[in-house]
């Protein structure tokens, strides 16, 4: 077969103003959760906490609360582990045999992460760069990150400086102490297991291309009707360099969720939480002089429409390699045949899920 060449795809913001208001259709189509050990629990909100009624509500706390209490004992989460996860209840979610595609009700199947990653690529340019790579089975297209040479540089710098890894375990601290398990209490010097999550699945709808993602929960609310998003931000909301890029990537993250609130907890040096914000997710669009959230689905929505013409002339075992170098609005496309080794070492689809779903 003749090396397929493809034309590049710019992520340049002035190429996806539009006169129209650009946002997908999305619904939650399940839940489930993951225990201590990254088992998948199809008890769906097993793992499920709840917001602490104290912090539904801007307030100062009384005393400042450790965000490293713990620091020592805290067990991170695995990368890469996402996509076999929605892997996992496709499969707990079908019956043996049944269509893939009538399961999914998607072209594609991903991560929130990754649709995020490439949404705010118009103005936020990745610093460690991107690599996304396809396959596909039985007309489905599984799509997953990959760590770029230089994302692996900057994971393991973060994992050698201990301030850096402070910062790290602290946004999961918060997250933890804010909330709880239904019915239960907990205190503060509960484990910090990043292995335990609780997670959604949703369907978006990029007008006709329909998308298939899971997300991790970071709470819910006191009744369990909405979702929440919780974040950390040193000092006060807005102070930084980079928070114009974090309100962004907040902003997008919830409407992928469907979460209309953020608990945000200002940090002082010390990585001590001294006081929480309830606000509305829509206030995270007063930062936005520099960015505008409809060129972010825009440009995430020719991107989805690019992998998917691609893919769909593609046999079930080749794959496709997506890449933004750092720091460069360009997206690049190269294709590997089955019998290219490296197309084997960039395999990633279950084979129980194949398995599951081989009579298609």
């Amino acid at each position: 077969m003749m090396k397929m060449i493809y034309k590049p795809l710019s992520a340049d913001p002035e190429n996806y103003y539009v006169n129209y208001e650009m946002r997908p259709n999305i619904r939650r189509v399940g839940e489930f959760s993951l225990d201590e050990n990254c088992n998948f629990l199809n008890k769906q909100r097993t793992a499920a906490r709840y917001l602490r009624e104290i912090y539904g509500y801007t307030n100062f706390l009384q005393k400042p609360l450790s965000l490293k209490e713990g620091y020592f004992t805290w067990i991170p989460f695995k990368r890469g582990e996402q996509l076999p996860q929605i892997q996992r209840w496709i499969i707990e979610t079908a019956s043996k045999g049944q269509n893939l595609n009538e399961v999914t009700d998607a072209k594609i199947v991903t991560d929130r992460a990754i649709l995020v990653n490439v949404a705010i690529s118009p103005y936020f340019l990745d610093k460690d760069g991107l690599k996304i790579v396809c396959q596909k089975y039985n007309g489905v297209i599984f799509m997953k990150e990959f760590e770029t040479y230089k994302k692996k540089r900057t994971e393991s710098d973060i994992m050698k400086d201990a301030e850096k890894k402070v910062l790290v375990y602290g946004g999961n601290k918060f997250q933890q102490l804010i909330s709880k398990p239904e019915n239960e209490d907990t205190d503060n010097s509960e484990q910090v297991n990043g292995h335990v999550q609780f997670c959604a699945v949703f369907n978006a709808d990029f007008e006709g291309i329909k998308v298939l993602y899971r997300a991790q929960i970071n709470c819910l609310t006191p009744d369990g009707r909405e979702y929440l998003e919780a974040k950390t931000q040193k000092c006060n909301i807005g102070g930084g360099p980079h928070f114009a890029r974090k309100a962004l990537k907040w902003w997008i993250q919830a409407y992928l969720t469907t979460a209309h609130k953020l608990v945000l907890g200002i940090r002082n040096e010390s990585h001590s939480l001294c006081k929480t914000h309830f606000l509305d997710i829509n206030r995270m669009l007063e930062f936005g002089s520099t960015w505008d959230v409809n060129v972010c689905f825009v440009f995430l929505r020719k991107f989805l429409r690019t992998v998917r013409d691609i893919m769909s002339h593609l046999m079930d075992n080749y794959v496709l390699i997506i890449e933004c170098k750092p720091y460069n609005y360009e997206f690049t496309f190269e294709v590997l045949e089955e019998k290219n080794n490296r197309a084997k070492e960039y395999a990633f689809i279950e084979q129980d899920l194949k398995k599951h779903f081989q009579s298609y």
